[in-house]
Order: C-alpha cells, then sequence, then structure tokens
C-alpha cells in the first residue's frame, strides 16, 4: 500500500463492530481489505484475495510519494472520550524508524516479533524496525501473545532478538 502511494488505515477485527464502523464512517477509506467480506461494515469491503487474483497494478513512481502525504491513519484509544484519527505521514514514519532504530541499535536484530496490533503504534516499531533494518517480521498468534507457555516456547523456537511490548502484557505472561 505504502509503494503504490496510499494510505491505510489498520483496524483491529477484536474492535467491537460500533467502533470498527464509527472509524470507518469518519476516515471513509475507499476500499475495506481482509479476509473475509464485511458487508456489516462497509460497502466497498472486498476478500483480499479476491482484489489480488490476476493483479498486475504497477506502485507508483517513487517521486510521485511526499514526505508530506499520508502513510497511515491512526485511531486513538478514546481515553478522552472518543477515538480520534490521527494521520501519519511518509516524513514522522521515515524519522521514527531511523531514530528509533539508531537508539535501540535495532540494526543489530534479525528477527522482531509482531505481537500487538499494528492498529495502535505499539505494533509499528516491531513492523517499520523489521522493515527499515532488513529483517524478518514474525507475527504472533493470539495463544502466543496471551499464554505464558506458548509465548516463551514462540521466541525461542522463532529465534526473536526483538520485541516490543508493554510491561503490564509482559507482567500478565510471567504471572501467568
Amino acid at each position: 500500500m505504502l509503494r503504490a502511494g496510499g494510505a491505510y488505515l489498520p483496524l483491529d477485527p477484536t474492535w467491537p463492530a460500533g467502533r470498527l464502523q464509527k472509524s470507518l464512517t469518519d476516515a471513509q477509506p475507499q476500499l475495506l481489505l481482509g479476509e473475509s467480506p464485511r458487508e456489516d461494515l462497509h460497502e466497498q469491503s472486498v476478500r483480499l484475495a479476491d482484489l489480488l487474483e490476476g493483479s498486475q497494478t504497477e506502485p507508483a513512481p517513487l517521486d510521485s510519494i511526499h514526505l508530506d502525504h499520508a502513510a497511515y491513519l491512526l485511531y486513538t484509544s478514546g481515553t478522552s472520550g472518543e477515538p480520534k484519527g490521527v494521520v501519519i505521514e511518509h516524513g514522522q514514519l521515515l524519522n521514527y524508524s531511523a531514530a528509533v532504530s539508531e537508539a535501540l541499535e535495532l540494526g543489530a536484530c534479525k528477527r522482531f516479533a509482531l505481537t500487538s496490533s499494528v492498529a495502535a503504534d505499539l505494533g509499528n516499531t516491531s513492523l517499520f524496525g523489521a522493515l527499515w533494518n532488513g529483517a524478518c517480521l514474525v507475527v504472533a498468534s493470539d495463544t502466543d501473545s496471551t499464554d505464558a507457555a506458548a509465548f516463551a516456547r514462540f521466541v525461542r523456537e522463532q529465534r526473536i532478538d526483538c520485541l516490543k511490548m508493554v510491561p503490564s502484557h509482559l507482567a500478565a505472561l510471567i504471572e501467568d
């Protein structure tokens, strides 16, 4: 999506239907992609496999994508009462990826774990950290992210050397 010049809106399928619908109504995306159609959420819903079947779409020329163009749109958690959309531009994403990679020496990491949704900024450090550093991104299943034994096995078997997780998530796994 980014290489094609479009911005994306990550949605978490575990969100309540009302929150999903509110985000879609507010953002007005041109297309909703997923593993299965969600006509209950948006009239432009389409299965990703259906879209890619026979597709030969060429990416946008790199010189047509500018630093001030939107890369993605995130919705805040809504702690103030109402989730708000926040546009992340290509330049902001570039600066963040470069700065966090340098500050945390992520260039030495080869296998990044994604243990949280990319519908929140936390997951994007792993996602874009892996991309920025040419590393492998390994997506943890829900079970891997919620069961202590499964999580330990995931980290060991997948040889994870980079993980970003909030302390409360890690504490919950340790206490499990």
